[in-house]
């Protein structure tokens, strides 16, 4: 199946509210066109939607690698890697939306304050 058709079917079932049926097809697409980093962002927002946080690290990560400034992929990457209990790994990402140059990124990139109050939660106090 086409690329093209691939990302259509794909955006039909994320309208119709159905992310883990989804992955199939942005994974297939994303086999496809290796290097074309929207389409690893995409992967990544959906698994991430589905708790697949590891597979979302992964996609976000090749995003980041095909195109280094790409801040979204870079804050989406924050917030999966403090999923998963890295917190210094999420706060190094979701600060560099700020330092990039996208207009869609700034004002966004509030992660680091949430998660400096997460990493020094003890529990108990």
């Amino acid at each position: 199946m086409p690329v093209n058709a691939l990302l259509a079917h794909a955006a039909q079932l994320l309208s119709a509210r159905q992310p883990a049926e989804a992955i199939t097809p942005l994974r297939e697409a994303a086999l496809l066109q290796p290097s074309d980093p929207a389409i690893q962002h995409d992967l990544g927002l959906t698994c991430l939607e589905v708790g697949r946080v590891p597979e979302a690290i992964a996609a976000f990560q090749r995003a980041v690698t095909i195109k280094p400034r790409y801040a979204d992929a870079h804050f989406r990457l924050g917030i999966a890697l403090e999923k998963l209990g890295d917190v210094r790994s999420a706060e190094s990402e979701a600060a560099l939306p700020g330092a990039l140059e996208h207009p869609t990124a700034r004002g966004r990139c509030d992660l680091p304050r949430p998660l400096a109050r997460i990493a020094r939660f003890e529990p108990g106090r």
